[in-house]
């Protein structure tokens, strides 16, 4: 069986602690989605009819495990073409390669469909069966900014030709991370008693959320005082959870899990002023762009010990299985491009027990990128009480520079 590598240009390499959650099993719900996706990208009128698509178990063929896979069986010019695949993902795909391969036809990216002059009158022969599998079983899509420098800007259809060419890429790990504001705004007001200037305080516009919610910033891009602007309104919050259903289904549809956000412990300066006696710091003042003083920067950082740390983080999580549902892998970064403070083992273990005791199979999935100046030491001591199957660790630079990568992945049992 030859092997499919895909050219995943914004992916990256993923080192587990050990295995998790295998991806849901291919099942009709998933074909229906793919078929749907193909006459999206063929323009509609029913495109997909030309593809017989179906659900396979080609990866079990294999011994020790399962890796996404797909089979395009020998057809006649003219179709059906014939595709099975072990996911939604793994049929688009597929269907991607035979675009490519056998039509030398490409979607280009950020358009939902291709061009109708494109578009072959009689869909060419495949001569022989075609049988793909992928070398890894995570296929990880979006770093934490893309949500804010583009994707905060995109309504329904921009997001549905995202997720359609997510999976003819072969993506089945997209990261979730919209939506999320409302349920913080939700949590911290409702449950712990803070006001809606507490939060307009604390929250970054939307094109710096990605440095709001891992503690680098506050209020910065959300607060235009001089145009009367506090912060992010009910109304722009309201509309990014209804997107976030939206992008969250249509990606399970086609057998993807998501990667949800976690508490990691950065939190609005007002809260120990609501709970005296909070064990609450701050983050270093973040020197990147010129944010250098308090006003912007300087984010409220809870103390791992501290009880309102697992109070929050269990509050957040449940808020937000009810809204969005979960796929049992969730990111938070305490430290992102900030010196780490304090016990750092507290530290590890204070994130992953707190976000296991809402959801006992709870994955944690970190940017191990970002730590790639971290000693060894402290690596050991940060992740000293996470148990086997409770990392993902993400390395978007692998290319260039991987030292925290390589130091977890030297260290892992098969």
């Amino acid at each position: 069986m030859r092997t499919l590598l895909q050219a995943l240009a914004a992916t990256a390499s993923v080192a587990s602690v050990a295995a998790v959650r295998a991806p849901p099993a291919c099942d009709q719900a998933q074909v229906t989605a793919a078929q749907q996706l193909i006459d999206r990208v063929l323009g509609g009128g029913g495109g997909s009819a030309s593809f017989a698509l179906s659900c396979s178990n080609l990866e079990e063929r294999r011994e020790g495990g399962s890796l996404p896979s797909f089979e395009i069986r020998a057809s006649p010019a003219g179709g059906p073409i014939s595709i099975s695949g072990s996911s939604g993902v793994a049929l688009a795909s597929g269907f991607h390669w035979y675009l490519k391969h056998s039509c030398n036809v490409s979607l280009l990216y950020g358009h939902q469909s291709i061009a109708k002059a494109a578009i072959p009158s009689n869909w060419p022969a495949v001569p022989t069966t075609v049988s793909m599998e992928s070398p890894v079983q995570w296929q990880y899509y979006m770093n934490v900014c893309t949500h804010s420098y583009s994707a905060a800007w995109w309504d329904w259809e921009r997001w549905q030709t995202e997720i359609d060419w997510m999976a003819m890429m072969g993506i089945n790990l997209p990261l979730a991370f919209t939506g999320q504001e409302f349920v913080w705004d939700k949590v911290y007001r409702e449950t712990f008693g803070l006001t809606r200037a507490d939060m307009d305080a604390h929250f970054a516009g939307p094109a710096f959320l990605a440095w709001g919610r891992m503690g680098n910033i506050r209020g910065w891009g959300g607060v235009y005082e001089s145009a009367g602007v506090t912060g992010l309104t009910p109304h722009w919050m309201e509309a990014q959870r209804q997107m976030q259903k939206l992008i969250v289904a249509r990606e399970r549809s086609l057998g993807m899990r998501t990667v949800l956000p976690a508490f990691a412990g950065h939190v609005p300066l007002a809260l120990p002023a609501k709970f005296p006696g909070t064990k609450m710091g701050n983050n270093p003042c973040w020197g990147a762009s010129g944010f250098t003083g308090q006003r912007w920067s300087c984010d409220g950082l809870l103390d791992a010990a501290d009880p309102k740390f697992t109070q929050i983080a269990e509050a957040f999580m449940l808020a937000q299985k009810a809204e969005y549902g979960s796929d049992g892998i969730y990111n938070g970064d305490t430290f992102n491009e900030m010196a780490a403070s304090g016990n750092i083992t507290e530290w590890g273990s204070g994130v992953y027990s707190a976000m296991a005791k809402a959801d006992a199979d709870a994955t944690w999935f970190i940017q191990g990128w970002s730590l790639n100046g971290w000693p060894t030491e402290r690596l050991n001591a940060y992740f000293a009480g996470i148990p086997a199957g409770g990392l993902l660790s993400l390395e978007l630079s692998c290319v260039t520079s991987s030292s925290s990568f390589l130091k977890f992945t030297s260290q892992l049992s098969p």
